[in-house]
């Protein structure tokens, strides 16, 4: 072949490859960022987006806030708001959230709502002790990428990645699971759900969560990464106080089985530590809750009548209904 026509060629493949995945990201949409999902399947889902854009349809009600990971996802934004005296709360719950998903969005906000001549009056932020110091998820990969409003990245930059990632295997398998039908499609929850729903999942035995086979204890405290999240703990409240919002800090509960993976005085030396930072309440502890499987949907995540528990815990309520669940550590 001639070196123009063979070029042509060439380029005219490479043009339709380009065409080919764009179509497809944009019609498939894994991490859900164009709005145009034919296939609605969540677990790829960029909530780091999602979570901005759901503020920015109701910015104008919003007044209290709530930084999690996943776990967060318990806590229904209606019964939240209440709790914290506030009309509306944006979610910012994001998978394997963590302080650099956290600061970035509470700057974004406080920016936005200065602009509008609004505020913001209360931010409830829970903490993963167990995954406190890791290393974080924040812009690692695809369902991952801060937006251009909290990293200050050129939007362009942004879509043109969500544009041109070649991801066949992801779109094979939604497409598989859309054809045989084994799963419907869950949406992503809005800003406003009514009220605490069922458990989602009970576990075989109605007595207790099974205990894990002994092992090595992991450690928290060792992990390098740990002192630069305290930093941004700190930073995190300073900029509240800052800005007239009261905080509320809350570790997060764990399972019976997920806590004993770890040695029980590193955990309290992290949670200390933390405390030195910031007043917060206490929730790794407590065996009424880690025991009993009708609190969990699974090995992490808590459910939402645990999530009722910690709101009542931490803003006032029947003390009877929460027993001794959460201690106020570096309060007054």
């Amino acid at each position: 072949m001639r070196p123009r026509p063979f070029a042509l060629a060439l380029l005219t493949a490479a043009a339709a490859v380009l065409a080919a995945t764009v179509a497809a990201n944009i019609l498939l949409d894994p991490q859900r960022v164009f709005g145009t999902p034919l296939v609605g399947i969540d677990e790829n889902a960029n909530y780091r987006y999602l979570r901005l854009r759901q503020y920015q349809a109701a910015a104008g009600t919003v007044d209290a806030l709530l930084f999690a990971s996943s776990r967060g996802r318990a806590f229904a934004p209606d019964i939240t708001a209440q709790s914290m005296g506030a009309r509306a709360v944006g979610k910012f719950d994001v998978t394997a959230g963590m302080m650099t998903d956290h600061l970035p969005a509470l700057q974004y906000v406080l920016r936005d709502k200065a602009a509008r001549g609004e505020r913001i009056k209360a931010v409830l932020l829970l903490l993963d002790v167990d995954s406190f110091g890791k290393l974080p998820a924040t812009n690692v990969n695809i369902d991952s990428f801060l937006p251009p409003e909290e990293s200050g990245e050129h939007p362009v930059r942004f879509w043109w990645r969500y544009l041109t990632v070649f991801q066949l295997r992801m779109w094979r398998g939604m497409l598989a699971e859309r054809w045989r039908g084994q799963r419907a499609a869950q949406p992503i929850p809005s800003l406003v759900v009514a009220g605490f729903g069922p458990t989602q999942l009970r576990l075989a035995s109605a007595m207790a969560v099974p205990p894990t086979v002994p092992r090595a204890k992991l450690l928290v405290a060792t992990r390098p990464n740990l002192a630069a999240h305290v930093e941004l703990v700190r930073q995190f409240a300073a900029l509240c106080r800052g800005h007239g919002v009261a905080l509320t800090v809350a570790t997060t509960p764990m399972r019976a089985d997920a806590r004993s993976l770890y040695e029980p005085e590193d955990l309290r030396g992290v949670v200390e530590r933390l405390s030195r930072v910031v007043p917060l309440w206490d929730f790794t502890e407590g065996d009424r809750i880690a025991t009993n499987p009708d609190y969990w949907d699974d090995f992490s995540h808590f459910n939402g009548s645990v999530a009722g528990m910690m709101l009542v815990r931490m803003y006032g309520g029947p003390p009877s209904s929460v027993g001794d669940f959460g201690v106020l550590r570096g309060g007054p």
